[in-house]
């Protein structure tokens, strides 16, 4: 009777059982119960593919847990639409991915907010080569989730699914860095090939590993290549680093583009195929100006207009016709040379007898005292020093380009001016100098021209010497 009952109770629930199994498997398969995800988060792969645990931030940025049932496959590329339209794809370092293998992967989604709980539904998409060499691309799956995590914490993905490099920064002197800081990096590119991308749009700075903590704003000044073994970048640090102390930042190396005009990472104008596209400089420099268009940007003005100039990819200003004719563009509001560094990128391209300058000026019609860099001959770069009458000249190089853009710099202490010119060592002049803590950034010209890519303002570094960096392994 006992076999008789035990038989008849299979007979009556096991359709149920089996039916109740089967769901939860397939609910498994669709990742419900990955608890990275938020509730009602679905990846629905098409076929030969596998997408689970769909987790968003706010950033747009989405990390799902992908594999693929085929053939070898080296992926390149990611997207992700709100509709089927073919997207255009974010370069990422090549995942190479056998049959059945599986792989945290990142995609840049359109969302329509970052506030956390925003639904988004779309559609992800890979960019791959074969194994046959051919370069394809394919709609991978439908995705249906919602924001989730602040793009300052750990929304890139976990430490073990994003590389990261450690950078170590030590002030040396005996007072803390300014705050915020423009810390200079200059980066063995060619060293990370493999995990930066050819175009340097894959990188961004943390103030945790793996792409966790506080994003950096980071600008990519020359060298924007993986085969540069010298990429000059500066990162905004928001604290100081104190006294004789050090800090340590990340360098990781992301799966997609984080490139863009607002960061967290950008470069310099005229390093993108389209002037200024990705120049995030305004959010890393105290101030900052490109060029793009054709009128001058916001905090610049003519103050001397006897001469003339033009903007398109770049500032041109050319000095009037005599030797009393001028031409000047100066910020509108004023900077302390004290305590910051105005650089600027570009060329001045004087005669024997006639200048162009670009430095600090004691008003925006260049009225006294004024510190500047001067060329009075080709490829002859001096620093004077002016108060209504012209200071001896200190020269700074013989062998500068008056057709290559080079980087000036220059600032001042309570007694001297000080240039330096693509940064090197620095000159210093004291003739006729007048102290100031209120000056204005420009350039004047008169009959001859300054053309300029980029001007900014950025902090001095502690006693004038900025903090140095050691990198650590790639973890």
């Amino acid at each position: 009777m006992k076999l008789q009952s035990a038989m008849e109770y299979l007979m009556t629930y096991g359709w149920a059982l089996l039916i109740i199994v089967v769901v939860l498997a397939v609910l498994f398969y669709l990742g419900v119960f990955n608890l990275g995800a938020p509730a009602g988060s679905i990846c629905d792969p098409y076929a030969d593919y596998l997408c689970q645990n769909p987790v968003l931030a706010s950033n747009g940025n989405l990390i799902v847990n992908f594999g693929e049932i085929g053939s070898t496959m080296s992926i390149t590329g990611t997207a992700c639409t709100k509709g089927s339209a073919s997207p255009s794809f974010n370069s990422i370092s090549t995942i190479n991915l056998e049959s059945g293998q599986e792989t945290p992967l990142s995609f840049q989604c359109p969302i329509p907010s970052g506030r956390i709980g925003t639904p988004f539904s779309g559609t992800l998409w890979i960019q791959y080569t074969s194994a046959t060499g051919t370069v394809l691309s394919a709609e991978i799956g439908s995705v249906s989730t919602s924001v989730a995590t602040s793009s300052n914490s750990a929304s890139q993905g976990s430490q073990s699914s994003v590389l990261y490099v450690p950078i170590t920064i030590t002030n040396s002197q005996n007072v803390p860095t300014p705050a915020p800081f423009q810390q200079m990096l200059t980066i063995d590119s060619a060293a990370y090939s493999n995990d930066i991308n050819s175009a340097w749009s894959n990188v961004e700075f943390t103030t945790g590993p793996g792409a966790t903590g506080t994003p950096l704003q980071a600008w990519v000044e020359s060298g924007a290549s993986n085969t540069f073994s010298s990429t000059i970048v500066w990162v905004n640090l928001p604290s100081e680093i104190g006294a004789n102390s050090n800090t340590v930042i990340y360098m990781n190396f992301m799966q997609s583009n984080v490139m863009s005009s607002s960061g967290p990472t950008g470069e310099a104008p005229q390093l993108s195929s389209t002037y200024g596209q990705y120049d995030n400089g305004a959010s890393v420099f105290s101030n900052y100006w490109n060029f793009a268009g054709t009128s001058l940007p916001s905090g610049l003005v003519a103050g001397e207009t006897a001469g003339s100039y033009s903007v398109n990819n770049g500032l041109t200003v050319n000095g009037g016709p005599t030797g009393d004719s001028y031409e000047g563009i100066f910020s509108s509001s004023s900077i302390n040379p004290q305590t910051t560094i105005t650089d600027f990128y570009g060329y001045l391209k004087g005669t024997q007898d006639y200048y162009s300058q670009f430095g600090l000026y004691g008003s925006t019609s260049a009225s006294t005292p004024q510190y500047f860099i001067w060329t009075s001959s080709a490829n002859d770069y001096s620093l004077l020093t002016f108060d209504g009458t012209i200071g001896a000249g200190t020269t700074i190089t013989t062998s500068g380009s008056q057709t290559s853009p080079s980087v000036f710099s220059i600032w001042t202490s309570a007694s001297q001016a000080y240039a330096s010119y693509n940064y090197g060592n620095p000159v210093s002049n004291n003739a006729n100098f007048v102290a100031s803590t209120s000056q204005y950034i420009g350039t004047q010209v008169v009959i001859s021209n300054t053309f300029i890519q980029w001007m900014r303002a950025r902090a001095y570094p502690p006693n004038g010497v900025m903090p140095s960096t050691s990198f650590g392994s790639a973890e």
